[in-house]
């Protein structure tokens, strides 16, 4: 039986020994409200002048933390004006909540502190969501604050052992069109791999299931042939759910034979297990902190085969029969430092419903931290909080014949969800690209709250 394939990253190390005095780098983030469109990058001039100048004359207001206040106060080497747009917050909530009401106000908050409403901005170029900066390079990022520590070692608030990254996108079924010519889909993928290269897992929906022989240009049963999963490795996807109505039509053996064929190229299969707290997810260990990736699907169809807390199966969410799945899903959350839920919902054509938030609450309510719609063909909103967030809609990927759709890039440090990144990709023919300025804007305004 070929292994099951693991993600790299970088475990937790042993600590080392302590020395008398050791400096300690203290990274802060300059941020907006995530809901707010606005520049990605930022200079160091552009917070100076905000630090400095009377709110009559300022680009915009600054919020800190007390402990922020304090490290620009030693780096630009004096208070702020006397009539400085400047104020203090006493923690990420209360910052988020005054970003909300303000679209030119930035914030200033410890990089361990962040929240998913609270968007990161580069500094001068500088990314402080690189999980790979080392402490030279945090040295040499403007926001970093440094103070001596007695019986310690030399360490930060930006770990890199303590980071996981997931990149996620909308369905793919990879039959139709999409099987006419694989190579040129491999061409298309090459132009997103190093979109994808920081990931840990990088994400898809399998929605049909994987025949050994397959004909995919066929309408019925609709299925994927070996060949197209090449092409997902080669994309650089590793995490694949295969909780879908498609699959379960074929029982727990379809779904065993899909899985099976997954693994044996290098990518894991989630959606299969039991209504149990134990066998509903993938443990993900990252800096000694356990993330659980789940896969549900909505059944369908009575003829579908779905498990049980004493059947095993493919996985199922029904909003009408909940209790069971919730029940498992709360238990869960208490156990883990982190959940997050990869949900195949009904095929959509327009923007999520009520019946659709209502079940994606109940998710959220019952432990999930974050919430993924893989399936409905159209982008929906996007749903920041100051400790979670709701994906309605990624929109259709390798699927379909729409020419936009979303990647998610999900950020944990700690075992927390701290950083959820769109990236608006628009198609050509089977090549896909990020948005303009002007488009990317026009689509953060419309979708992400």
């Amino acid at each position: 039986m070929t292994p099951t394939p693991t993600p790299t990253f970088t475990p937790a190390p042993a600590p080392p020994t302590p020395k008398a005095e050791a400096i300690v780098y203290t990274v802060y983030a300059i941020v907006r409200y995530v809901g707010h469109p606005g520049p990605d990058n930022i200079l160091v001039r552009d917070v100076e002048a905000r630090w400095r100048l009377p709110a009559s004359a300022s680009p915009g207001a600054l919020y800190l933390t007390n402990d922020a206040w304090d490290a620009l106060d030693d780096y630009f080497t004096s208070p702020p004006g006397d009539q400085a747009d400047v104020y203090t917050v006493n923690n990420a909530e209360e910052m988020v909540q005054k970003l909300r009401k303000d679209p030119s106000g930035w914030g200033v908050i410890a990089f361990d502190q962040l929240v998913p409403a609270l968007y990161p901005m580069k500094v001068d170029g500088k990314d402080i969501l690189n999980p790979h900066l080392t402490l030279k390079q945090l040295d040499d990022y403007p926001f970093t604050h440094h103070h001596i520590e007695k019986n310690t070692w030399p360490h930060s608030n930006h770990e890199p052992s303590k980071f996981g990254v997931i990149w996620t996108t909308g369905a793919s079924t990879l039959t139709g069109p999409w099987a006419q010519d694989p190579d040129l889909v491999v061409k298309g993928l090459k132009k997103l791999r190093s979109l994808f290269k920081g990931g840990n897992w990088v994400h898809t929906q399998l929605d049909v299931p994987v025949f050994e022989r397959c004909d995919p240009q066929r309408k019925e049963p609709l299925c994927t042939s070996p060949e197209m999963l090449d092409v997902l490795a080669q994309g650089r996807f590793n995490l694949v759910s295969i909780a879908s109505p498609r699959v379960a039509r074929f029982g727990t053996g379809g779904a065993l034979v899909t899985a099976h064929m997954l693994n044996a190229r290098g990518m894991q299969a989630i959606g299969l297990g039991r209504l149990t707290p134990d066998t509903l997810g993938l443990d993900w260990q990252v800096g000694g902190r356990t993330i659980t990736l789940v896969s549900l699907g909505v059944p369908q169809k009575a003829e579908e085969q779905w498990a049980t807390s004493s059947v095993p199966g493919l996985l199922p969410y029904d909003p009408q029969n909940d209790r069971a799945l919730l029940d498992a899903l709360a238990a869960l959350a208490r156990q883990r430092d982190s959940v997050v839920v990869f949900l195949r919902w009904t095929e959509s054509r327009d923007l999520e419903k009520e019946a659709q938030v209502q079940a994606f609450q109940r998710l959220r309510d019952a432990g999930a931290d974050v919430v993924i719609g893989v399936q409905p063909g159209v982008i929906q909103r996007l749903n920041y909080g100051t400790s979670g967030l709701t994906a309605y809609g990624l929109g259709s990927f390798l699927e379909g014949e729409r020419n936009q759709t979303l990647a998610l890039r999900l950020i944990f440090y700690d075992g927390r969800l701290i950083a959820a990144q769109p990236v608006f990709l628009k198609r050509t023919g089977r090549s896909w690209s990020m948005l303009g300025e002007a488009e990317k804007a026009h689509f953060w305004k419309q979708f992400v709250r």
